[in-house]
């Protein structure tokens, strides 16, 4: 019983820590009841941290019971999301049965780093949702460290922190009161370095007037008439507005418009916007690719369209949604599969993660899904943006967690990679976001507006950019040389066996 009741206590902590509340402190210690009902039993450890973290993924995934796809298929598509919820349990479980062998807070956080890392490395199965590193939001000081080496980096430290004080707190062997200390100055020292850092002066003498446009029209199925003219009044309306703006580039939201680009009645729509505004824009809609054997692809794209509806640049989303938009790992599955209606699209991944080039500055598109990977961010400023634009279409998950958590995973991107960020989501929540997380400008949930915003372009690359996740490689490789040293030690040192 008091294990259960440690237990529950450090599930509390860790829901608390992360949004929406971001009790950041809560972090530090929310792990320790965990690690103190460790066994070094594979089924046991496995079973705790199951239990432990179900609470946590359930809370954050819920708002997925709003997805279309599978929605026909009735107690099968919540049974679905129960399994879901299962599997990212088991998955943490199976990290602290792992764990649980490990001897030292540098190993546990590692292992920990490298278990959130594979996370996002799944193929179309990476789905890195409410990751520990997320609740630094709640002390932006600390989140500035994402710049250095990234948000596995934090994660990394969180952990060992709890297991430093998880081994001071069974024991006052002083070695163990060393290392709690060398993990609290490491996240004073950082938390120093944070202040510091978000008190430098912008050096960038370059920068793009932006229009970040909220439509507020709900999505519906199977293209709606409703939509259709709620689209045409949104633009309208928003035509006037902006009309009235000095900006550069408007930029609207994924599914900004219905169906595909070409579509006679969207162009019309684009039309008269274009003709009252008099600015290019940036928008999400379809884009179909026909093959030489007649075969038609979709993808979902982000284009920059001139005033006179010219296409002069484009991008297709690279990670699209599992289940969503497509099967996972469609194109390796039979006709057979591949054909199954379970609700999902239609859409085929973009082959190059490239920014587009506006009148040479280079925004790089993070369309929707794609916002939750760090590793697509830190390529695209590789491949030369120089600010992030997120374009999104969060309508149908409503007031859940799901869209507000959504919009803060943007504020840690712009952090890693030292770029001003504005996001466009077609219902809220939209925002202009500097490269310290900070919301400079908000739109919430639900509403009509448009945000104007001189956006900094930035060339300067953070630590993260350029080094990414090798400090995982250095230390696993000081962990190796350290055990291989110690058993060197060990053999030319062996203990003294005499008896009296």
């Amino acid at each position: 019983m008091k294990r259960l009741i440690a237990l529950s206590g450090g599930a509390i902590a860790l829901l608390l820590s992360n949004a929406p509340l971001f009790l950041f402190p809560l972090a530090l210690v929310a792990f320790v009841p965990l690690f103190a009902s460790g066994e070094r039993d594979f089924r046991k450890d496995l079973l705790y941290g199951t239990l432990f973290s179900f609470p946590y993924f359930a809370f954050h995934l819920w708002w997925l019971k709003n997805l279309q796809a599978g929605q026909g298929l009735g107690i099968i598509f919540y049974g679905a999301i129960f399994i879901l919820f299962l599997i990212k349990a088991l998955a943490f479980g199976l990290w602290f049965s792992v764990s649980t062998r490990l001897s030292t807070p540098m190993q546990v956080g590692l292992s920990y780093a490298i278990y959130e890392w594979i996370l996002e490395h799944l193929g179309d199965l990476g789905f890195p949702w409410a990751s520990l590193h997320y609740s630094t939001l709640g002390f932006l000081p600390f989140a500035q460290t994402a710049s250095l080496l990234g948000p596995y980096f934090i994660s990394f430290l969180i952990i060992a922190f709890n297991y430093s004080l998880y081994r001071f707190l069974i024991s006052r062997n002083r070695r163990n009161l060393t290392g709690i200390w060398i993990y609290a100055s490491i996240l004073l020292l950082l938390s120093i370095f944070g202040y510091s850092y978000m008190k430098q002066p912008d050096s960038t003498e370059r920068s793009i007037r932006v229009a970040v446009v909220q439509p507020n029209v709900l999505p519906r199925f199977e293209y709606d008439p409703r939509e259709w003219r709620e689209t045409e009044a949104a633009f309208q309306e928003l035509a006037d507005t902006l009309s009235k703006l000095q900006y550069d580039v408007a930029i609207f939201s994924e599914s900004a418009i219905i169906g595909m680009l070409n579509y006679e009645q969207n162009r019309e729509i684009l039309s008269e916007f274009l003709k009252k505004t008099g600015r290019p824009l940036i928008l999400g809609s379809t884009r179909m690719e026909v093959l030489e054997s007649n075969e038609k692809r979709f993808y979902n794209t982000a284009f920059l369209i001139d005033t006179a509806l010219n296409i002069l640049d484009f991008y297709d989303k690279v990670r699209i949604v599992p289940f969503g938009e497509n099967l996972p790992f469609y194109e390796f599955l039979p006709p057979f599969i591949r054909n199954l209606q379970l609700g999902q699209g239609d859409y085929s991944r973009g082959k190059f993660l490239k920014p587009i080039d506006f009148n040479g500055v280079k925004i790089g598109i993070l369309i929707c899904y794609e916002s939750i990977f760090p590793s697509l961010a830190r390529q695209l400023v590789l491949n030369g943006a120089q600010m992030l634009a997120v374009i999104t279409n969060d309508g149908w998950f409503g007031r859940s967690l799901g869209p507000l958590e959504h919009f803060h995973f943007s504020r840690l991107r712009a952090i890693e990679t030292g770029r001003y960020l504005v996001r466009s989501a077609k219902t809220g929540i939209s925002a202009v976001i500097d490269d310290n997380g900070r919301v400079i400008e908000m739109l919430p949930q639900f509403t009509r507006g448009v945000l104007v915003a001189d956006v900094p372009l930035m060339e300067r690359m953070t630590l993260y950019d350029i080094l990414g996740e090798s400090w995982m490689v250095l230390l696993f490789l000081i962990i190796i040389a350290n055990a291989v040293f110690e058993s060197y030690t060990r053999g030319k040192n062996p203990p003294d066996d005499k008896t009296d």
